[in-house]
């Protein structure tokens, strides 16, 4: 009988491919040296007299502003490092990228080497298993050859080979054992490999770490040197509007002064003053007087009225006025509203008061939300004689 007797056929082996995982790690790992070396370049590069020079302007300036009631106080100024030490910093940092590159190149060749090792193990380990799977069947086909040749010896005394060659096969399978048991102490030598591994995934874990907190700090420290001279811009437009509203403040309360003084002379007035000291809102007033007349901004003046619409403020800090030089008994309705706030969403306060010869209304100090439109109405009784009442 055939010795390859029962056989099955062998199927085509696929070649494997090499696990390449670890080019994604080197990937990363080049990319952050690649942003780091940019990063020193760009700092290394900069003009040193020029940032040297910012430095001391922001350090001796120590912002001498002067006080006022809504100037924002400056932030302290950060002392940047000295440009020996920062040249020093970056050139020690450069000479650890470079040695830190190279212990890395050496970690990532040293492990691709263990990864060919342990797959080259494996494809050996596979392929020992196939030989004793195949020496185990043809040592079970040769058993059954020699119990056949038992049963035809019995009528023929011609001696068979059979049983010697048995022998050989069973050599050969302790033989190939032998190697596979050899093979098996040579994988647990791969698990002291991957921890190794596993080490050096954990150094160079630790080394991005390290990078990524030397580049932030960097980084932190260029935006603080930046934040600087905005915060001295800041400080200088404070300033300008600063004076720009109490110079605002000083001319609208020299014109009501005036008109105070002015009333004063007269025999009967009534006057009536809106005020507000937010920045860009626009308030306005309307007046209604016992004759139907509707005074605002855009009608000022009636033919035969002694009423006149005398003061419009289109942009805060600002003031509405309307003054009478004779009082017209009756009911007047004072009314003012949010006509716009030009950006300022902040909540704009007034206040006012409704004044003749002989009486004052105030206007209590409120608050209209950012929202356009809303209007408020009072309503004022006059008599001859310059009594001032305020209705329900």
């Amino acid at each position: 009988m055939s010795e390859h007797k029962g056989r099955p056929p062998e199927h085509e082996e696929h070649e494997e491919h090499l696990d390449e995982k670890w080019l994604v790690s080197y990937a990363d790992m080049m990319t952050l040296l690649f942003g780091l070396f940019v990063m020193l370049f760009s700092i290394a590069s900069e003009n040193q007299g020029q940032f040297q020079e910012q430095l001391k302007k922001i350090s001796d300036s120590s912002f001498n502003s002067t006080e006022t009631p809504q100037a924002a106080q400056p932030t302290p100024t950060p002392t940047p490092p000295p440009e020996d030490q920062t040249k020093k910093e970056l050139e020690a940092l450069k000479v650890e990228s470079e040695t830190l590159k190279k212990s890395l190149e050496e970690q990532v060749a040293r492990q691709m080497e263990l990864d060919r090792q342990i797959e080259d193990k494996k494809k050996n380990e596979d392929e020992l298993a196939r030989k004793i799977a195949s020496l185990e069947k043809e040592r079970e086909d040769l058993r059954k050859t020699v119990k056949d040749a038992k049963v035809v010896a019995k009528a023929t005394p011609t001696p068979t080979p059979a049983p010697k060659k048995d022998e050989n096969l069973k050599a050969e399978i302790d033989k190939l054992k032998n190697e596979l048991s050899l093979e098996k102490k040579k994988t647990v030598d791969q698990a002291d490999a991957q921890k190794l591994k596993e080490r050096l995934e954990k150094e160079l874990q630790l080394t991005r770490q390290q990078l990524e907190k030397e580049k932030t700090e960097r980084m932190q420290q260029q935006r603080q040197v930046a934040s600087v001279q905005q915060d001295q811009n800041k400080v200088k437009e404070l300033e300008q509007a600063n004076k720009d509203l109490q110079e605002k403040q000083t001319n609208l309360e020299k014109s009501i002064e005036e008109m105070k003084n002015e009333a004063k002379k007269q025999a009967q007035f009534m006057i009536v003053i809106l005020k507000w000291s937010s920045e860009k809102h626009d308030l306005d007033l309307t007046v209604t007087d016992p004759s139907g007349h509707v005074f605002n901004f855009k009608n000022r003046k009636f033919a035969g009225s002694p009423g006149e619409f005398t003061l419009d403020s289109r942009s805060g800090p600002g003031a509405e006025i309307w003054q009478s030089d004779k009082i017209v008994p009756g009911v007047y309705n004072v009314t003012w509203k949010l006509y716009n706030t030009y950006g300022n969403d902040k909540p704009v306060t007034y206040s006012g008061f409704i004044s003749s010869n002989r009486s004052r209304v105030g206007i209590p100090e409120s608050t209209f939300e950012a929202k356009v439109g809303q209007q408020r109405t009072i309503r004022i009784e006059a008599d001859a004689k310059g009594n001032l009442k305020q209705l329900p």
